[in-house]
């Protein structure tokens, strides 16, 4: 007769939100600025999922480091779009 094997419960931790891991992976892509707006809107949305969650899930610092590198997106696509236009508007203006 064999023994019955005993199975252990599993030490798995909360799951990490889709949208806080969506949100990291859009603002590294950036996609002209898209990229940047989703993650920024989808950042806050698991940021504020996570917080009613309770514990349930995680992924907080993957939403918070989307929201940042959105906006830094966004940031930097304004200053590459002002170094283009400044130059051709003051030459046009000559």
């Amino acid at each position: 007769m064999s023994v019955p094997e005993v199975q252990r419960p599993s030490a798995q931790g909360p799951a990490t939100n889709g949208m806080a891991i969506a949100s990291l992976v859009l603002s590294l892509v950036w996609l002209c600025g898209l990229g940047s707006i989703v993650a920024i809107i989808l950042g806050f949305k698991a940021n504020a999922e996570i917080k009613r969650a309770g514990g349930a899930q995680s992924g907080q610092g993957l939403a918070i480091a989307g929201i940042v590198l959105g906006f830094l997106g966004l940031l930097s696509g304004l200053v590459v779009l002002l170094a283009i236009l400044i130059p051709v508007l003051l030459n046009n203006s000559q």
